[in-house]
């Protein structure tokens, strides 16, 4: 099965006893909550982590600062921030190096004093992509989204209770599975002498 927006929902609700929807645009409690929590649950758990299988990189367009606010006065370049960018991780150069200089973000704008290329790195916020979700990472946000709408529809705290634990077993599982995509250097090893 596909994973789209409803059949995250679907697993929110069973894991709360209810019934399936069909459309998160439908009329009733169960789509409107849905529909009310699952785009911020999406982005609340994508920046709550750097997940590898939404980073991306884009490059910088720059133009000159204008002269309109504080911010502007303080760097020399403007660049647009392209993309659907939730999080940025870093500011790269042109041979993909962390960029030395000063940066700062603001209103969907990086100032910067450097010259272009520049590249950014940043969890993207992957709405249309949730065919590519992990099923960790689907796992973690059906679990915040029960959280979440588990009073307002069962009125049970030992259920929230719960589904607070699970949750909180399910992130750790998925960060520290989903996060281990990263090649590590060896530490040496060291003799002890006895």
């Amino acid at each position: 099965m596909a994973t789209t927006t409803v059949s995250i929902s679907n697993l929110a609700l069973q894991r709360l006893g209810q019934t399936s929807i069909s459309a998160l645009d439908d009329t009733g409690l169960l789509p409107e909550q849905c529909n009310l929590v699952y785009q911020p649950t999406v982005f609340e758990m994508l920046e709550s982590y750097d997940w590898p299988f939404a980073i991306k990189r884009d490059q910088l367009g720059f133009v000159e600062t204008p002269t309109s606010n504080y911010t502007s006065y303080a760097y020399t370049y403007t660049n647009p921030l392209l993309g659907d960018a939730i999080k940025v991780l870093a500011i790269l150069d042109g041979f993909y190096n962390d960029s030395t200089s000063d940066w700062m973000i603001e209103d969907q704008y990086l100032y910067t004093d450097e010259i272009n290329p520049l590249y950014y790195k940043y969890i993207d916020n992957m709405l249309a992509e949730e065919a590519n979700f992990p099923d960790l990472f689907v796992t973690v946000v059906y679990l915040r989204m029960a959280m979440k709408m588990c009073i307002k529809i069962t009125q049970d705290q030992n259920l929230l209770s719960q589904i607070t634990q699970e949750f909180a077993m399910a992130y750790q599982v998925a960060q520290s599975t989903l996060g281990v995509n990263n090649k590590q250097s060896k530490q040496p090893t060291e003799r002890w002498s006895v």
